[in-house]
């Protein structure tokens, strides 16, 4: 009984317990499940949504005309997608993109229930029936920043698509219909043979002269009564073109061929940003630049008035980000000055320039970014200052442009964030009225916030006033430039990623030169006032002479020797690219101005001898040293490699002891050959110093030439034949002959005296074995250079040199190491005229480079040796006669004195002397950072002059001649 009594009560509570189970088991299958339910309940109901079956009850009108006003609102003539794919509006769980209405609610209104006439719907239901992604447009929805010739090109395109004219409305599907590959430049730029007749794909449907319509934005002119002023003013608008089918499609395809070259553009330029920016090196910088749209400044509490007139303040902002491999920065300039030019655009650069070195010492190459408006960016002005601020910071680099009206990127992004940030802090209460204000208030920003003052942007415009430019060609279609010297670029008509200075299809590198050096000066610039000195004096009246010089150059402190030695290896570099005599002429002109710039100059009296040097002796040579070398010291050949750079090894030597510097002597003697071409082919500047008799030296030198192939020598060919020696002498280790060893001689401003052994033929050595003199004298010191040979195989009389060496004494005389009875000079002569008096009646009268000091000029008028040369005299002599010669000009009534270096029919091209001390006081020195040059009419010449003496550190002009001026200005 006891037993059964227990069954029972256990059964009785399993039966309990398995219910209580059952219950929580259906409880937490209903919990897991409900999420589920959800999920297919929110599904569902957006099926209802789309069905129109959800907000109405079921069989009323609203619940029937869902569906058709849902469909009505789809179509694209009445509403359309955002510009911004990634717009989407989500409502009760549902996202949903974006549709913009095209037109307003009461006009889609009046559309549906013409297009419905069987339905009668009131505004307000139509509008309730509005699905709640659709909506009407934003301020923000509005496209400010379209493309000119995109927006144009897709007007046509709509025209001939609504006529059935053409297959597609999308662009890029119709540039590939009419062109074998958009990746190739010749296809789109229309130089390939397949594609650049394909015409447009028509479907002929009806009559080509039926008249048709399509916009089209244009820009016009229209004269305007402004306060009473007619002015005329330029407007960018959107027209209606009405004409025949036949023009839209003549237009579409002449278009079309344009639009393949701007398609092929857009693609290139952002393929090349990408490729830099990926591919960064350690070296390398990318500087990505743009304006932002002014910000208007704001008070957090403005009275009325503050609204109308010129209340409103604006500020340039300057945006912009660089990138190095490392680490990026974003930046912002902030200037009072409104001022958008090339100027105010280097102006905000240097700051950021000055941060970026800084941080990355390794940087050596920047890379710039920018779209091209021709009043900022892609201009000759930007072009200069480009090579200027390259030139002073030691940098190569170059600037690429975007195409037209496709150049945003994050500098658009950087002047948005922080105007929306500025307006932000102004309804805080803060107050934004100056570039100052805006730059205090963004001391805690991310972007490098800094303000650029009026002082700097004036500072740039200095560097450009100095300057008359030449436009480049082509300038609105180049989208790359190349540094290549101050002054001096190379560009491309598109960017490439190949290596610079390479030369393929497409691709080709253009050289210019910005700077017109023989531009009309209209307004004379005036001399600055500097300390006078012994060596370096200014005139008194503070006015001076024109200095048409660069603006000052601070010279970085960290500049080295090793960076003196890239620019030089650089340049020859650049030089070996040239193919024409004309290239290397234009680019030594830009050359020279840098060198002066850079303020890299020769230690003139320097004196190499063996021991302070170290050299060791080249004994082979030593058998074959002549003996009538005029010397009273004992010279020793000394060993230089030989390799091709032997002469310019020598010149190096000569000026610094080591051979380290034959890239600059090399680049040097290329300068003085092209620049001073005309002296070096004329027979009275070649026979100085020469005692022997010669009536054609140049035309001997040509023979000696190995560019010479058995011509017959014209004084033309002569030339020409010089120009491809130059060319030549361009590619380093080429040999080098005698002209060469006349440009070192005007290169280190000493003589040179040619040694050439008693071996061969003996008249190749009266031609070479001779003193030669420099244009200008700026050492006591005569240097010796050797012809030799590297040769054993060479009998006597067959032997010919393909070497130079350098004879140096074994120690410093602490003299003068010539002979005065040679044709070497005397202190005497240095601080005098520099010849001997027995020289004096050998020279050559007649020639355009007489040396102007072989005729002695006394107060007294007596000439020793010969008849008085007829100084300040110019009637019978035009500009052609002048060349080389020294004269004295006239500038703001005042004489100064120069040489003439260039000419042309009415005008001479002088280099002048600053003067020290008062008028009456004719001491003057040649200015040592940059040129005093300018071109002068010929009524401004007064007359030649003999060259001025030096006297100690300062050049003397004979006083009677001096006197002789100050009356004749007088006058």
């Amino acid at each position: 009984m006891f037993q059964l009594s227990l069954s029972d009560e256990l059964k009785t509570k399993y039966g309990r317990a398995k219910r209580q189970q059952q219950k929580y088991l259906a409880e937490l299958t209903q919990g897991r499940l409900l999420k589920k339910y959800k999920l297919i309940d929110k599904a569902r109901e957006e099926l209802k949504m789309k069905a129109g079956t959800t907000r109405f009850k079921k069989g009323s009108l609203s619940y029937r005309l869902e569906p058709k006003i849902f469909e009505f609102y789809e179509r694209d003539d009445n509403s359309k997608i955002t510009p911004s794919m990634k717009d989407t509006v989500t409502k009760n769980g549902v996202k949903k993109q974006r549709r913009i209405l095209n037109d307003t609610v009461e006009k889609l209104h009046e559309k549906f229930l013409i297009e419905n006439t069987n339905i009668t719907l009131s505004y307000t239901t139509f509008s309730r029936l509005r699905p709640f992604w659709v909506q009407p447009p934003k301020e923000s929805d509005r496209d400010t920043c379209g493309c000119k010739k995109h927006e144009n090109m897709q007007f046509l395109v709509d025209s001939l698509f609504k006529l059935q004219h053409v297959e597609s409305k999308s662009l890029s599907d119709l540039i590939k219909t009419f062109s074998c590959d958009i990746k190739d430049l010749d296809c789109m730029y229309g130089k390939c043979e397949k594609c650049k007749e394909i015409n447009i794909i028509t479907n002929d449907q009806g009559d080509n002269n039926e008249e048709t319509s399509w916009l089209q934005w244009k820009t016009k002119k229209e004269k305007r009564n402004i306060k009473g002023d007619e002015k005329e003013i330029t407007l960018t608008v959107k027209e209606t073109v009405t004409d025949s089918i036949h023009v839209l499609m003549d237009t579409f395809s002449t278009e079309m061929q344009r639009f393949k070259i701007h398609a092929f553009n857009i693609a290139n330029q952002m393929k090349h940003y990408r490729n830099i920016k990926e591919n960064l090196k350690p070296n390398e910088a990318l500087v990505h630049v743009d304006f932002a749209e002014n910000f208007q400044c704001k008070l957090a509490n403005e009275i009325q008035s503050m609204h109308f007139g010129a209340s409103k303040k604006q500020l340039t902002l300057h945006t912009g980000v660089f990138y190095t491999a490392l680490s990026s920065q974003t930046f912002c300039a902030v200037s009072d000055s409104l001022d958008h030019n090339p100027c105010s655009v280097w102006a905000f650069m240097d700051p950021i320039l000055d941060k970026l070195l800084q941080a990355n010492k390794d940087v050596d190459t920047v890379h710039f970014f920018s779209d091209g408006p021709s009043t900022q960016y892609k201009q000759k002005g930007n072009f200069l200052l480009f090579t200027h601020e390259m030139t002073v910071r030691n940098l190569s680099g170059e600037w690429n442009f975007h195409e037209s009206g496709h150049g945003k990127g994050v500098p658009d992004g950087v002047g948005g964030a922080l105007k929306r940030r500025a307006n932000d802090l102004v309804l805080h209460g803060k107050d934004i009225m100056s570039a100052k204000s805006f730059v205090k208030n963004f001391q805690d920003s991310a972007v490098f916030v800094y303000e650029v003052g009026q002082q700097e942007i004036d500072n740039k415009a200095i560097i450009l006033s100095k300057e008359t430019l030449k436009p480049v060609p082509g300038t609105l279609k180049l989208h790359q430039i190349w540094y290549s010297g101050y002054g001096n670029i190379l560009y491309r008509d598109v960017s490439c990623t190949c290596v610079k200075g390479s030369f393929h299809a497409g691709h080709d590198m253009k050289v210019h030169s910005l700077i017109n050096r023989k531009a009309k000066t209209t307004e004379k610039q005036k001399k600055s006032e500097q300390p006078e000195t012994e060596h370096q004096g200014a005139c008194n009246d503070k006015e001076g002479h024109r200095s048409l010089q660069s603006p000052e150059i601070q010279v970085p402190e960290d500049r080295t020797v090793a960076k003196r030695k890239y620019y030089f290896a650089r340049t020859l570099t650049e030089l070996g690219q040239c193919q024409t005599y004309e290239e290397i002429l234009e680019k030594c002109e830009n050359i020279y101005r840098i060198i002066d710039e850079k303020g890299y100059r020769i230690d003139y009296n320097y004196s190499p001898n063996i021991t302070n040097t170290g050299i060791a002796i080249d004994e082979r040579t030593h058998s074959i040293l002549p003996s009538d070398i005029p010397h009273d010291v004992t010279l020793h050949p000394v060993k230089v490699s030989a390799d091709g750079n032997c002469l310019p090894y020598s010149g190096s030597i000569l000026v610094s002891g080591k051979e380290g510097m034959s890239e600059e002597i090399r680049v040097r003697i290329i300068l003085e050959s092209c620049i001073f071409k005309d002296a070096y082919l004329n027979q009275g500047f070649l026979e100085r110093g020469f005692r022997e008799k010669n009536n054609s030296l140049a035309k001997t030198f040509a023979f000696y030439s190995d560019e010479y192939a058995n011509e017959v020598l014209s004084n033309g060919e002569i030339e020409r034949l010089y120009e491809r020696e130059v060319l030549k002498i361009c590619k380093n280790k080429s040999y080098m002959g005698i002209w060469q060893v006349f440009a070192l001689a005007s290169v280190l401003c000493r003589h040179i005296y040619s040694v050439y052994p008693n071996l061969g033929n003996p008249n190749v050595r009266r031609d070479l074995h001779r003193m030669i003199k420099p244009r200008e004298i700026k050492s006591k010191e005569t240097s010796f250079i050797m012809w030799t040979t590297t040769r054993n195989d060479m009998r006597r009389n067959n032997w010919v040199p393909n070497h130079f060496i350098v004879l140096l004494p074994m120690e410093q005389t602490g003299q003068n190491d010539y002979n005065e009875n040679s044709t070497g000079i005397s202190d005497e002569s240095v601080a005098g005229d520099g010849i001997s008096s027995d020289r004096r009646g050998e020279l050559n009268s007649g020639n355009e480079f007489e040396d102007v000091n072989t005729k002695e000029h006394t107060d007294n008028g007596d000439n020793p040796g010969g008849s008085r040369h007829n100084y300040l005299n110019v009637s019978d002599l035009s500009p052609q006669d002048l060349l080389g010669q020294y004269v004295l000009v006239a500038y703001d009534k005042k004489p100064y004195p120069g040489i003439v270096t260039d000419c042309d029919e009415t005008e001479v091209f002088v280099s002048c002397m600053h003067r020290i001390g008062n008028l009456d006081n004719p001491s003057f020195y040649w200015p040592l950072a940059v040129r005093d040059e300018c071109w002068y009419d010929m009524e401004n010449v007064l007359g030649t002059i003999p060259e001025p003496k030096l006297v100690g550190q300062k050049y003397i002009v004979d006083v009677s001649l001096w006197k002789q001026a100050l009356e004749m200005i007088k006058m």
